[in-house]
């Protein structure tokens, strides 16, 4: 009881400094929550996505090296295997065109400002007779048309509350684009399910759709729904294996999956990208954690009078120890409920970051709803509570250990705390050597992070040795230049090292989070930058505008390429080609491109490491391959390997020729030679051409443009097209990148904001508890004025000794997460971009928080009564 009265009055009298320890484990806990709603809204969206066009099938017939399948696979499963729980489907994303971006074809040309827009509609298109049993989804005909009756446009049920919202009416006729064609779709029906499941999707019968898509003779897949076991009955009840089912078939490039199959595939896509976010925003709780060490380590520091006094009075150890992890528990507890409460709302702002940065750099998501999750909650309550209590351990057991006799004297302590400044050096280096160990002993991410928080930890460690030292070797500088004044602030400093380096340590690893995270971000986007500026050597790029930015759109119209070469003959020096598709191969899903093998082509890529006359057997049509870096790094593999691909003449095996840089995708690319694609593909269609224009006297940028024009005056009519200049495409991708990473400046913003209060805290409380002994110093005539400078002195020094600190801290993580954990996660090799301003934000935060936190006690060390300071309890 003694005990539960002596902790609520002291908490009752330090409301600030609990109040200022309460909101840092909330921000701590509302940023990992957040960002763990955030992700888990994005994965539920894309699960209800895929679950609604999958309805209750267990199986996908898909191809092994296209998008599409031929229809007579379909026919086949009916009718030569009597398979008949089987359905064809069309699936596709079809961006809505408004008479405005008709008009504007730029626009148009880029998902960003379609998708903000939420216009982008999901195909699903079915054969009505071969439903039954798979999707159950109930339409409402206003008309007396139906899907099967013949028109001149493709008709179609739109989700009802995708219509009202975008004031769609019955038998209204709504523009779509399909690749760069713009197409009508006539509206003559409604979905009337109600769950947002349904919202935008658009049904349509397979045979309109392959008539608007340009598919006649082709599928995106077939549907089936197997019995136990994956066993297939057919109409005279015979049982067909799932993989028996497929060498029945006359095509061989098929592959047979089961349905979840799908979106677990692509949830590994953004494996790394959720992880890192993860992880990152642990930083965030990590810098809580030191800020809830601090707040208790105070505490006792503050009550080592009182303890002692408790402890003469028969109270044990133990208790004491429960005592102060149950205020950690109090701190927790109420942290926790603010956290949450912000957590839910600051993940209503990064879902639409999260969500657009998969949709620019993976797949189109559509972010159906903000879900909260129970489960997410209740993972950060609990990483609140572990924080909290592990953060008090330490504080508990140094208070439990202090003798009675000891504790009542000031200075017996501080002097027993400076002597054991070593072995905290030496368990810093300790701690070091761990996180050393961490990172060099598997690939794992997990166990980088892990490691990066011990090097964080040992680095905290060592703060109380490294100022020490900074305060022996200042100290005839200050005395110089601030007389008995900069003496005593020194002195203060490390004669009560058991508070000022507690302090210190907190602000300069909230700091270092920050340096660390700008210098990371500065190196992918100066690395990026650079390789835009070596990689973009055409001066205009023309494609179908696409849905996530660094995949190629559908296939330009081959009409378009026979007018376009006419069209500009007198303007274009040469023609560059791409074609882009996932295919399948001995290392899975991998994305695959054919290039033209022109010297301009050969200039655009920079060998990482290569096969003696790579280029020129690339060039002479031998079976090589040239993959980029992530690709190499992810699989293992070196020039000389052998990947096999599957290709429409079978598996063939190719060897890796090189290795290149490449910054447009983490999962990587595998190049090949166009006319050796167009020959084992049998596809001679191109996604996207780069053109570069004839030398001129005048402005380049200015004759691109005119170029650029003249296209537009010609095709706009007809087609939708991305056309970009060299400029243009640059600025465009330096625009996705800085969107990439507006969820890593939020949480460098937080590990600030964490920052400017772990130093309120501390510098406060460690000044308010000074008041008897400046009131000594102000009996012996020491005037206010001084004791102004006395106190800002003392606080700027050791904003400085934190931020002097941080930067070497900083630049640690900074390397770690640049060379370590980015090549882990995504397997590019970055440059390290340091700036001046690092250094100098760094000075600034510890000189703004220094400053903030001196003003009240310098206000209330000057107003308070000498005498009563100077009375005895």
């Amino acid at each position: 009881m003694l005990l539960r009265k002596s902790s609520v009055k002291y908490l009752q009298k330090h409301k600030l400094q609990s109040l200022l320890a309460v909101l840092g484990i909330a921000l701590g806990i509302a940023i990992t929550i957040a960002i763990d709603l955030s992700i888990e809204s994005s994965k539920r969206s894309f699960d209800l996505s895929v679950n609604r066009i999958t309805g209750k099938a267990s199986h996908q017939i898909l191809s092994k090296n296209s998008k599409y399948i031929d229809e007579n696979i379909y026919i086949q499963l009916k009718r030569k295997l009597g398979i008949q729980r089987a359905a064809p489907v069309i699936e596709a994303f079809l961006p809505l065109v408004s008479d405005e971006q008709i008009k504007n074809s730029d626009q148009a040309t880029s998902i960003t400002e379609v998708s903000k827009k939420k216009d982008i509609l999901k195909l699903l298109a079915i054969d009505p007779f071969a439903e039954r049993g798979f999707r159950l989804i109930k339409q409402d005909f206003p008309t007396k048309t139906n899907l099967l009756e013949s028109s001149e446009f493709a008709r179609a049920v739109l989700s009802k509350t995708t219509a009202e919202k975008l004031n769609i009416q019955a038998d209204d006729l709504i523009t779509v684009r399909v690749g760069s064609l713009l197409k009508q779709i006539q509206i003559i029906g409604f979905i009337t399910e109600e769950s947002s499941n349904y919202d935008s999707l658009i049904i349509m019968d397979i045979a309109d759709a392959q008539k608007l898509l340009g598919l006649k003779g082709f599928l995106s897949h077939i549907d089936l729904i197997s019995g136990e076991k994956d066993i297939f009955i057919n109409s005279t009840g015979t049982q067909i294996q799932a993989n028996k089912l497929l060498s029945l078939l006359s095509d061989k490039n098929l592959k047979i999956e089961k349905s979840e199959a799908k979106s677990e595939s692509l949830k590994q896509i953004t494996k790394s990208f959720d992880l890192n976010l993860t992880a990152l925003s642990f930083l965030a709780l990590i810098v809580a954690v030191f800020l809830i060490y601090n707040s208790l380590s105070f505490s006792v520091v503050q009550r080592r009078r009182l303890l002692a006094v408790l402890r003469t009075l028969g109270t044990s150890r133990k208790q004491i120890i429960e005592m102060i992890i149950q205020e950690a528990i109090i701190f927790a507890i109420l942290g926790i409920g603010i956290g949450i409460a912000l957590g839910i709302a600051l993940s209503q702002a990064l879902n639409a970051l999260v969500s657009q940065t998969i949709n620019d750099i993976y797949f189109t998501v559509e972010l159906q709803e903000n879900h909260i999750s129970i489960l997410s909650l209740l993972k950060g309550a609990a990483l609140g509570l572990v924080a909290s209590i592990a953060a008090a351990i330490l504080p508990a057991i140094d208070a439990s250990r202090s003798s009675p006799l000891l504790a009542l004297s000031r200075s017996s302590f501080e002097l027993k705390s400076n002597l054991n400044t070593f072995k905290l050096f030496l368990t810093g280096l300790a701690s070091g050597l761990i996180g050393y160990l961490l990172l060099n002993l598997n690939q794992d991410i997990i166990t980088s992070f892990a490691g990066l928080f011990f090097i964080l930890l040992g680095l905290a460690f060592t703060c109380p040795q490294l100022i020490l030292i900074a305060c022996i070797v200042l100290k005839p500088i200050y005395k110089s230049l601030f007389g008995f004044v900069g003496s005593l602030s020194l002195r203060s400093i490390s004669s009560q090292l058991s508070r000022t380096s507690i302090a210190i340590a907190t602000l300069m690893i909230a700091i270092s989070v920050s340096i660390g995270l700008s210098i990371t971000i500065k190196s992918f986007r100066d690395t990026v930058e650079n390789w835009l500026d070596d990689s973009l050597r055409a001066d205009i790029y023309i494609s179908s505008p696409r849905l996530v930015s660094n995949k190629a759109g559908k296939p330009l119209e081959k009409e378009f390429l026979l007018g376009i070469s006419d069209h500009l003959k007198d303007d274009l020096k040469e023609t560059l080609t791409y074609r882009n598709l996932d295919v399948n191969s001995s290392l899975g899903g991998i994305q695959l491109a054919s290039i033209k093998t022109s010297e301009a082509v050969r200039s655009l890529m920079e060998f990482k490491t290569s096969l003696n006359n790579a280029w020129q057997g690339f060039k002479n049509e031998e079976r090589l391959l040239l993959i980029s870096e992530p690709l190499a790094y992810h699989h293992h593999l070196k020039p000389g390997d052998k990947i096999t691909i599957s290709t429409k003449k079978g598996d063939i095996d190719f060897k890796v020729g090189a290795v290149f840089y490449d910054y447009g995708s983490e999962r990587g690319i595998a190049m090949m030679a166009n006319t050796l694609y167009q020959d084992l593909f049998l596809d001679d269609s191109i996604s996207s051409i780069g053109l570069i224009v004839k030398e001129t006297k005048k402005d380049k940028e200015a004759f691109v443009n005119q170029v650029i024009n003249k296209i537009k005056t010609k095709f706009n009519d007809k087609y939708m097209l991305y056309i970009r200049s060299n400029f243009k495409l640059k600025s465009e991708s330096m625009e996705i990148f800085d969107r990439t990473f507006k969820v890593t400046n939020v949480l460098k913003i937080i590990a600030i904001i964490v920052a400017f209060i772990a130093v309120l805290s501390a510098f406060m409380s460690l000044q308010l508890e000074r008041v008897r002994e400046f009131a000594v110093l102000r009996a012996n005539g020491v005037s206010p004025q001084q004791i102004t400078t006395l106190l800002t002195l003392q606080t700027c020094t050791m904003g400085i000794f934190a931020a002097v600190l941080a930067i070497p801290a900083g630049l640690i993580q900074a390397y770690v997460m640049v060379f370590i954990i980015n090549q882990r996660s995504f397997g590019w090799s970055l440059n390290f971009s340091l700036e001046n301003d690092f250094y100098i934000e760094a000075l600034i935060y510890a000189f703004a928080a220094s400053l903030l936190a001196v003003i009240y006690p310098i206000y209330y060390t000057n107003s308070v009564k000498i005498t009563g300071a100077l009375r005895n309890e």
